[in-house]
């Protein structure tokens, strides 16, 4: 199962209806939140969505798999324990990544001083922001004791991330849905909410977002190329070599065609038989390689109507 968690300052600060919340949607089998109490989505999600046009049919559905933290953390309660956490490295993270922020919300770079009229406006940016990170990444390092999760956060939530994963070691984390990979994909903007559920039950969809993960791996690692050109190259490499698992055989087909018809005593042919099992177990190998080709089809295919419709 894909799922991941968003963090607090992600989830104030993106629109959840919006392209952000629709490649949420799309890439996740399960989404958690972090939100300050369990019933905010529920009470929030009907009135924006009727401010965007958008039905309380989708809302229901969305709701469906968009989770608040507090039905998976028992006794869970917002900032009831502000920069309390064992994480080793957790709490400098937060702080320098705070103090980071602060400063420039005052305009100020690292090595400057704080004025004094801005003291008390400092101290209180500093505490409430470092109190968050502390509780988002301590919240996501408990959820991936019970289940694999990626980590969803704003800037300023990855920067004290990388510095707790600098200390801690490596743990496996998607970038955020809205970086440079999924810009680099099919435009989903006018996609309408309906088409994007209706992908979500679509065939390929885990060898999608299983290839997505491959490539932001390699992106990681790799500053030489864009994600774009990453996507194209990625993507010709395996038309091509689908083509030619595909290529059909001639000879293949006139065994298939002749041993499949030799009458036998017996009421199936194990011949037969044995040629249906290869060839199930080749279409379990070509979809596993090539299924998140006809998912990026299908993708390519919702953004083109959307358009069209919309002319």
């Amino acid at each position: 199962m894909f799922t991941s968690f968003v963090a607090f300052g992600a989830l104030v600060s993106r629109d959840l209806l919006g392209v952000f919340g629709k490649w949420l949607a799309l890439l996740n089998d399960r989404v958690v939140f972090h939100t300050p109490t369990s019933d905010l989505l529920r009470g929030a999600m009907p009135r924006a969505a009727d401010a965007a046009g958008i039905s309380r049919d989708v809302v229901e559905q969305l709701l469906g798999v968009w989770q608040p933290v507090g039905d998976f953390v028992q006794g869970y309660r917002f900032l009831g324990d502000p920069w309390q956490t064992s994480v080793p490295g957790l709490s400098d993270a937060a702080h320098r990544a705070a103090h980071r922020h602060a400063m420039r919300e005052l305009g100020l770079t690292e090595e400057q001083s704080v004025p004094r009229e801005d003291r008390r406006g400092y101290a209180r940016e500093l505490g409430l922001v470092g109190a968050g990170l502390v509780e988002s990444i301590g919240l996501w390092l408990t959820l991936n004791q019970a289940f694999s999760c990626s980590f969803v956060g704003d800037e300023i939530e990855h920067e004290a991330l990388d510095g707790v994963l600098r200390i801690s070691g490596p743990t496996r984390r998607l970038q955020a849905p809205a970086d440079e990979l999924t810009l680099a994909l099919p435009d989903i903007h006018e996609v309408p909410w309906n088409t994007i559920l209706e992908l979500r039950q679509k065939p390929f969809l885990a060898e999608f977002r299983g290839k997505l993960s491959e490539l932001d791996d390699i992106l990681q690692t790799d500053d030489q190329r864009s994600a774009r050109e990453l996507l194209r190259e990625v993507e010709l490499q395996d038309l091509r070599a689908l083509a030619v698992a595909t290529k059909p055989s001639p000879a293949l087909s006139t065994l298939k065609a002749i041993v499949g018809n030799i009458p036998l005593p017996i009421p199936v042919n194990p011949a037969s038989l044995g040629i249906s099992i290869a060839d199930t177990v080749a279409a379990r190998k070509l979809k596993a390689r090539f299924g998140w080709l006809y998912f990026l089809f299908e993708l390519q295919s919702a953004e083109s109507s959307a358009r069209t419709i919309n002319r």
